[in-house]
């Protein structure tokens, strides 16, 4: 508790103040934690005063919360992207980050519990620097964060404000913000050198611990020999009278699922696997509806490898349905596809513009039955192994 209260004198969060009149100040709490290895011995015992947000009034202690967050697509395709140029990638986890942040409003909190003044009891701390629990502190995070990015050479992601992007000549160095974990890297070894010098000057995390690996060495699994091996028929069972259930009784399928998954390369970066929001009266309807669902996906990867240096048109969407493609390539024909909601048609022209290109896959190697179907062991496996996933054993 006392190093916390120390984080805070050294980083000026607050100031003890008398309370304005007509103010009410909001409540402090303690949260204990004890951190724990992967054999669960107590490692560590944490303590973090947070603010009583709940009590906030919209308006009088804050105005805006949002902040954004980085997709977990964005993430998959910054790793996919890495593997491709070649280039390492570096985490960077920053310890009591909202305490970085800048409070804009008058923002008064009750003194610790356990740690007030007694020759100050009646005065409150308000607040320089946001507290956990705050309904403003991710954003206020975000903003510090931002604003030191943009000043040091570095540029939005055009869709994604998340990403920052630091060029220099034929070099590039991308830095991915998820709350208070980082992950960056570049095609120059000096430039994201020079980026974590920055960033741990910064926020005084010079002599800041390294890990070599994402879990201790040691980490104590092993195999229980003397174990007692799950049934798996039970589970099994289950899923196979759920899907008895769903396929025999017509009121319980009235709607489709959508299936796809999107490739960097030969890298599966994303998948879906969602119920379609309409109810279908043909299979040419369903397919037309996934189509128009991968299309989407497509659309924002192209953007989002933009910001990237790499513009892509003509990307392959591929369909295992002739009708579907009659449709999409066909903008007069099919009237019989007009009670189709409009928003499903953007597809027609994202494929006139050339952003997209559909191609015929046959049904066998239609990855996107993956996510939605049921099948035997053998075609399982070809499918799982088509997406570029193996079993380590």
């Amino acid at each position: 508790m006392q190093d916390e209260l120390s984080q805070f004198q050294k980083f000026h969060v607050w100031d003890l103040v008398d309370l304005p009149k007509g103010v009410q100040p909001i409540g402090t709490r303690w949260v204990f934690k004890c951190k724990t290895d992967d054999r669960n011995v107590v490692v560590k015992n944490k303590a973090r005063l947070v603010v009583q947000g709940f009590y906030q009034q919209e308006g009088l202690n804050y105005t805006e919360v949002y902040a954004p967050v980085a997709r977990i697509e964005a993430i998959r395709l910054f790793l996919a992207y890495a593997t491709y140029v070649g280039f390492k990638v570096y985490q960077l986890d920053v310890k009591s980050a909202f305490l970085y942040g800048k409070v804009h409003e008058e923002v008064y909190v009750t003194q610790p519990p356990g740690f007030e003044d007694p020759h100050n009891i009646n005065k409150v701390y308000k607040l320089d620097k946001a507290l956990y629990g705050l309904q403003q502190a991710p954003r206020a995070w975000y903003e510090t964060l931002s604003k030191h990015l943009l000043s040091n050479g570095f540029d939005h992601g055009q869709i994604d404000s998340t990403l920052f992007i630091r060029k220099a000549g034929g070099d590039i160095l991308l830095v991915q913000v998820y709350i208070d974990d980082i992950i960056f890297g570049s095609t120059n070894e000096l430039l994201f050198r020079e980026f974590e010098k920055d960033i741990l000057s910064k926020y005084k995390m010079n002599d800041s611990s390294t890990y070599g690996t994402p879990i201790p060495v040691n980490h104590g699994l092993h195999h229980e020999k003397d174990g007692k091996d799950v049934d798996c028929r039970l589970y099994r069972g289950m899923i196979g009278s759920l899907m008895y259930l769903t396929s025999s009784r017509p009121e319980c399928s009235r709607k489709s699922t959508s299936g796809g998954c999107q490739f960097l390369g030969d890298r599966l970066v994303s998948w879906q696997c969602k119920k379609q929001s309409t109810v279908s009266v043909s299979t040419c309807e369903v397919e037309y509806i996934s189509a128009a669902s991968g299309c989407s996906q497509i659309l924002w990867i192209q953007q989002q490898l933009s910001d990237y240096g790499l513009n892509f048109t003509g990307t392959p969407l591929l369909i295992d349905n002739n009708a579907t493609m009659s449709i999409t390539n066909n903008l007069v024909k099919h009237s019989k596809t007009k009670h189709i909601e409009i928003r499903h048609h953007f597809i027609r022209d994202c494929a006139e513009k050339h952003l997209i290109e559909l191609v015929k896959v046959h049904t066998d190697d239609n990855l996107a039955d993956l996510f939605t179907k049921a099948f035997d062991r053998s075609r399982f496996e070809h499918l799982v192994n088509l997406i570029g996933m193996f079993n380590p054993e």
